[in-house]
């Protein structure tokens, strides 16, 4: 699950709607759910206001509990492109 997906999860956990989150947090709404939905990438500074857009919101969670989740995912996906290219060779 992206950095994006989880952020929705929260957000729809939370019962906060896109346009509110985009609203606190200072992106766009369409930014947002492009976030969401993995159709883009947010820059650090980025998922600080998102961060930071939750906890006005009432919603506990830290640009550094987003940025694990960042690093998780992007873990995950180069263990997935390192099998890919494993299974090619052999």
């Amino acid at each position: 699950m992206s950095v994006g997906e989880h952020v929705r999860q929260i957000r729809e956990d939370a019962g906060i709607s896109l346009r509110a989150l985009a609203d606190h947090a200072g992106v766009s709404s369409t930014f947002l759910s492009d976030f969401e939905t993995g159709k883009r990438e947010c820059r650090p500074h980025t998922l600080a206001k998102i961060a930071k857009g939750l906890n006005t919101l009432g919603v506990a969670v830290t640009l550094d509990e987003l940025k694990a989740i960042r690093a998780r995912t992007k873990l995950e996906r180069l263990r997935t492109e390192v099998k890919q290219l494993e299974r090619k060779i052999s």
